[in-house]
């Protein structure tokens, strides 16, 4: 598990923009704005189903997390380790990203 520094952790926990990059098939970096939230231990995003970046980390879990500080752009926190896919929770974590970054819900 990967420590998160407090003076930054605000970051992940807000809706500033966010880079998530995997390893794409030729083995080169591939990069998606994404939404995340921080629940304190984890990073966490959410993608769906047969998207690159979802066939990106099913086969290799290595993944960087970019986040940069809306105000402050010299302000901001990269993150890296190996993620683990989780459907269970998915659809509610999706309407808590919705909600918070554009005050809706998603019904899909």
């Amino acid at each position: 598990m990967v420590e998160i520094p407090e003076s930054h952790a605000d970051l992940l926990r807000s809706t500033v923009d966010v880079v998530l990059t995997t390893v794409s098939p030729k083995g080169y970096p591939q990069s998606t704005l994404v939404w995340c939230s921080f629940d304190g231990e984890y990073v966490l995003l959410n993608t769906g189903i047969g998207y690159q970046k979802e066939k990106n980390m099913r086969r290799d879990p290595r993944v960087s997390v970019l986040a940069v500080d809306a105000v402050n752009k010299m302000r901001w926190i990269e993150v890296q380790g190996d993620v683990e896919l989780v459907e269970e929770g998915a659809l509610e974590q999706l309407n808590r990203l919705a909600n918070a970054y554009r005050g809706k819900t998603s019904t899909n």
